[in-house]
């Protein structure tokens, strides 16, 4: 990694975290225990919450947090004391709930000679979890407590953006398969043993996705998304994504009845800015160009204890596709934008935030170009609190959507006019849901047995537009004919 970390000293990039929690009013932060492994699975389950009803096929594995040994560095393969209570009760298609982070329908079970029992879990939708219940938030948050947790074996992380189109965001694609991904038998043994989840850390996690690196961290009121190239790529790209906060303050609550969702509100408040940077260049122009689709291999979460504990988890995607015209080409751009009042739902309505200019986007649009240059970037930052695996949690969630397009016409029109032009659109939205991405349910399901079928349901989401523009400059007719 030593080849990505340059560039985000040279330059930020900057990226959409958001927050969304449950459980009783106070402040959420560090975990209340400095025991490593609720820092790194979560809050115990209960076996009998006050205020709760579990399904029927959930089972409890008591103990507290200790029975838990270790998780793959899938997520979804997990290592359980074989004499902790409950375990014995563990089948194929029963739900295990044993800490807030270890939640799944079980889909294998591996006893092992030591004792232990090795368990492969598929992600589960909240309310095939709790039958009856209600979960409320109101805490204000602090980013800086935020752990990072990398799964460096996540499926579906890498795919193509243009393939076919994913609803509410850009594109999905071919799926690039981890090659350690190895549900199934004595695999699931091995891939825990050999290769664990890492330890959750502190102030920003930076991963390899593919050709790419990607960065997410909090710093200075800021929750940035990096993602570059690395300096011994001939396709250059650096860009910062980051929105700034100050004072957030989380509100849920959510009401299941019979398994099913009778109503939830959400609302996040104390955003106040989004702002981008852009560097980018093609040392071999056209043949350089890349296209990428990201689902980042990294949770921010915070841990928040309760009669049903749960974990508050930031989710991100990227999108970056390049079009450079000629050889050694350059593009820079950067604006800045308020974005002032809460983001939220009530009632089945949405409320996004105001929208603002701070620094326009087109007036900076600038670089060396002899042929017309572009860059498209579009983020995803999805703020979920529920229960799941690593990678797969399910619960209400708000959302927030950025994409920017960008282009600089060529040098060789300077005389007649040098074409810029800007496309920006934010939308917000809320849901409840699992939400597991179609790039991502296509490589799952191979690895699932046939009759384990995740439940994927979006029915719920509303989604508005905080901001949709287009600007061209100068106004002038060979500029505007080329824009349209």
């Amino acid at each position: 990694m030593a080849n990505g970390r340059w560039w985000l000293t040279r330059m930020g990039i900057v990226v959409l975290l958001l927050a969304t929690g449950c459980s009783a009013p106070g402040a959420v932060g560090d975990t209340p225990s400095d025991d490593a492994t609720t820092r790194l699975y979560g809050h115990a389950a209960k076996e009998r919450p006050v205020g709760f009803t579990y399904q029927p096929d959930v089972v409890v594995v008591g103990g507290g947090v200790n029975p838990v040994h270790s998780a793959g560095a899938d997520g979804l393969t997990w290592v359980l004391d074989g004499d902790a209570p409950g375990v014995d009760d563990l089948r194929p298609g029963s739900v295990m709930f044993a800490t807030s982070r270890a939640v799944g329908r079980v889909v294998e079970l591996t006893p092992t000679g030591d004792g232990d029992v090795h368990v492969l879990l598929a992600p589960v939708e909240l309310t095939e979890v709790i039958r009856d219940g209600r979960l409320r938030i109101d805490t204000a948050i602090d980013p800086s407590q935020m752990q990072f947790q990398v799964i460096p074996d996540r499926p579906g992380a890498l795919a193509d953006p243009e393939a076919d189109p994913e609803p509410g965001f850009p594109g999905t694609g071919p799926i690039v398969r981890p090659s350690a991904f190895r549900p199934g038998g004595p695999a699931v043994a091995a891939a825990a043993a050999s290769r664990p989840l890492p330890p959750p850390v502190k102030n920003g996690a930076e991963v390899g996705v593919g050709s790419w690196i990607v960065k997410t961290a909090y710093s200075a009121g800021k929750l940035e998304l990096k993602v570059g190239t690395p300096a011994t790529d001939r396709l250059k790209v650096f860009i910062d994504l980051a929105i700034g906060v100050r004072n957030l303050r989380l509100r849920t609550d959510t009401t299941i009845a019979n398994g099913r969702v009778g109503s939830f509100d959400a609302a996040l408040e104390g955003l106040e800015s989004i702002a981008v940077d852009i560097a980018a260049g093609a040392a071999g122009g056209a043949s350089d160009n890349g296209k990428v689709r990201i689902e980042l291999p990294v949770d921010n979460t915070l841990y928040i204890p309760g009669e049903v504990p749960t974990v508050l988890n930031v989710k991100s995607k990227l999108i970056v596709i390049t079009a450079f015209g000629g050889r050694n080409d350059t593009l820079t751009a950067g604006g800045v934008w308020t974005v002032k009042g809460a983001l939220g739902i009530s009632g089945g309505s949405l409320t996004v935030p105001e929208f603002g200019v701070q620094r326009s986007i087109i007036d900076s649009i600038t670089g060396i170009s002899l042929a017309p240059v572009g860059l498209v970037f579009a983020a995803e930052q999805r703020v979920l609190v529920g229960i799941g695996v690593p990678g797969f949690a399910a619960g209400p969630y708000l959302k927030l959507s950025f994409s920017v397009g960008v282009t600089n016409g060529s040098a060789l029109g300077v005389p007649y006019a040098r074409c810029v032009n800007a496309a920006l659109d934010i939308k917000g939205a809320a849901g409840l849901a699992l939400g597991i991405s179609d790039p991502t349910l296509r490589e799952l399901l191979p690895k699932l047995p046939g009759w384990v079928k995740p439940k994927v349901e979006l029915t719920t989401e509303r989604e508005s537009s905080i901001a949709s523009r287009k600007q061209t400059l100068p106004q002038s007719p060979i500029c505007l004919a080329g824009s349209t």
